[in-house]
């Protein structure tokens, strides 16, 4: 059994979020760590969890999600040699990662490896289904020439399959949430709720956007 508890450390002043006390009931011997430094006694190890960069994640996130759309933005003008469907197809994709990791960021639920993950699958799922119906749309737009007849037509075909594949995932990642792991809980339900955010704004903000804005 190994106990973590934080505390100060050896008298030094810091922050009880930074410094952690890990006791090992067994000898161990550590030349050197590189990555989490901290001062090993006996079997006790006292490290500083500031070297691993955690306080350094959010902005990481938004430097890299920036990125991400920038390149999405640009894979939609290829696909769809408009601007304008590019610039519409981008705006649920950016309402989906963002009100997940708002809502993470809401209930104070810490960055790991799991929950990171979540908003990249959040992305993926919502381009995919954002390229499908937009390609449906301009489909459908060249033969009736009407944005509302279009948009009709893409719900009846399209919109059925974004429906029922974001509502299988979203049951099939809610099995998650039985899990006794608390990570694995957050990610199921997080997931789940990615699901529904990004089929929502396929199927209802990308249509309103497209009535209104497009031509």
């Amino acid at each position: 059994k190994i106990s973590i508890a934080r505390s100060s450390c050896f008298g030094h002043k810091k922050s009880s979020s930074d410094t952690f006390l890990i006791y090992f009931p067994f000898a161990i011997n550590i030349p050197l760590l590189t990555a989490c430094p901290g001062l090993i006694s006996g079997s006790l190890i006292c490290a500083d969890t500031k070297p691993l960069g955690i306080s350094a994640l959010p902005p990481l996130i938004t430097m890299i999600s920036s990125l991400l759309f920038l390149i999405l933005f640009n894979v939609f003008i290829i696909l769809f040699k408009s601007l304008e469907l590019s610039i519409l197809g981008i705006i649920p994709n950016i309402i989906a990662s963002s009100t997940i990791l708002g809502m993470i960021g809401l209930f104070r639920i810490p960055l790991d490896i799991m929950t990171i993950t979540i908003a990249a699958i959040t992305i993926g799922i919502a381009v995919d289904n954002t390229i499908h119906y937009l390609y449906r749309y301009r489909e459908n737009f060249k033969k009736t020439m009407n944005v509302s007849a279009a948009i009709q037509l893409s719900h009846n075909n399209v919109g059925y399959a974004v429906l029922t594949t974001s509502i299988t995932i979203a049951f099939g990642f809610s099995v998650l949430a039985l899990s006794n792991f608390i990570p694995t809980i957050l990610f199921g339900i997080f997931t789940s709720l990615a699901m529904i955010i990004a089929m929502v704004g396929v199927l209802l903000t990308l249509p309103s956007l497209l009535n209104k804005f497009s031509r």
